[in-house]
C-alpha cells in the first residue's frame, strides 16, 4: 500500500488501541507512517451563524494522539477503514492509483456508542519542500459525513486470505513466465506473509500497536504491503503487452487490486472486533 492508505490504516489501528486501553506512543514522531509529515491535523464542519451559515473548519485536534483522545471522550468505539470506487467507468482505479486523487477513495469510518458514523477523508499538501528532515507534508483529516448509516460490510478475513492468495498466485505466475523478477519477488513476499512467515518484513512493521502478536489480521496487512504494485512510472502500471498476454495483464491486475481493497477494511474490522476495552 502507498503512503497515504498506509498512515489511515495505521491511525484507525492505533485508535483501536487507544480504545482498548494500549498506550499509545507519539504517533506523529515515531510512526513510519508520519515519518515526512511535519503535522498531522484533524478539522470538523462548524457552522457560524454570524456568517450566514457558512460552514468552516475547526481544528479538533493538533496531532495523532490528541484526536485519538478526542475520539475517546466523545465515546467512540470503532475506527474502521472503507474503499469506495472512483467515478470514471473507462479507467479501473488501479490504473488511477499513483496520480493525487485517483485509485478510489479511502475513508476513517468512526463508529461510536450511540449508534451514529464520522466518515473522515485525509487530505495532503506540500510544506517546505526544502527541509533537510524531509518532513514536507502537511495532513489534515476532516470529518466529513456524521450520520447513522452503516458502513458497507467487509468480507470476512479467511475469505479475505482466499481471495489474496488466488490473486498473488495468479499475478505471479504471469509475472514469472514474463521474467519481471523484482515483481515477481513482491508476489512471492506477499504468499509468505500469507504463510505466517515474516521475512521479508514491510516497509510499515507499525501499522499496529506494539505488542500485537501475529494473526490473520497483521498478516493480511503485511501482505497488502507486499502486493502493493500499482502506481505511476516504473510500476507494474507502466507495463504493456500484447492479444491474449495483454488480456491475461489486465485479468490478474485488476484481480490483485480488487483482492486488496477487500483485504484493508476487512483486517481492520477484525481488529477493531478483537480489541476489547479493559
Amino acid at each position: 500500500m502507498n503512503g497515504t492508505m498506509a498512515q489511515l490504516v495505521a491511525l484507525a489501528l492505533h485508535g483501536n488501541g487507544v480504545l482498548a486501553g494500549t498506550p499509545s506512543p507519539d504517533f506523529l514522531l515515531q510512526n513510519s507512517t508520519a515519518q515526512f509529515c511535519e503535522t498531522v491535523q484533524f478539522v470538523a464542519p462548524q457552522t457560524t451563524f454570524f456568517g450566514f451559515g457558512k460552514q468552516t473548519e475547526v481544528q479538533v485536534a493538533d496531532s495523532p494522539n490528541a484526536w485519538f483522545a478526542y475520539l475517546k471522550g466523545k465515546k467512540a468505539k470503532q475506527l474502521l477503514v472503507r474503499w469506495q470506487a472512483g467515478g470514471d467507468p473507462e479507467v479501473p482505479d488501479r490504473k488511477l492509483a499513483g496520480f493525487v486523487g485517483g485509485g478510489g477513495t479511502w475513508l476513517l469510518v468512526i463508529r461510536f456508542e450511540d449508534g451514529h458514523l464520522e466518515r473522515w477523508l485525509a487530505r495532503w499538501e506540500v510544506g517546505d519542500k526544502q527541509r533537510k528532515d524531509r518532513k514536507i507534508w502537511h495532513v489534515t483529516y476532516g470529518c466529513v459525513t456524521s450520520d447513522s448509516r452503516p458502513p458497507t460490510p467487509v468480507v470476512p478475513v479467511q475469505e479475505a486470505i482466499d481471495r489474496m492468495k488466488k490473486a498473488l498466485l495468479d499475478i505471479r505466475a504471469f509475472s514469472a513466465a514474463h521474467k519481471c523478477d523484482g515483481f515477481t519477488q513482491h508476489f512471492d513476499h506477499g504468499l509468505k506473509s500469507l504463510a505466517h512467515e515474516r521475512e521479508p518484513e514491510p516497509y510499515h512493521r507499525d501499522l499496529f500497536p506494539q505488542g500485537i502478536t501475529p494473526t490473520d489480521p497483521t498478516d493480511l496487512l503485511y501482505a497488502c504491503q507486499h502486493a502493493w504494485v500499482f502506481g505511476g512510472m516504473g510500476s507494474w502500471n507502466d507495463m504493456t503487452f500484447s492479444g491474449a498476454d495483454d488480456k491475461e495483464y489486465d485479468r490478474v491486475s485488476e484481480e490483485l487490486f480488487q483482492a486488496i481493497t477487500l483485504a484493508i477494511p476487512s483486517a481492520v474490522e477484525a481488529y477493531a472486533n478483537r480489541a476489547k476495552s479493559p
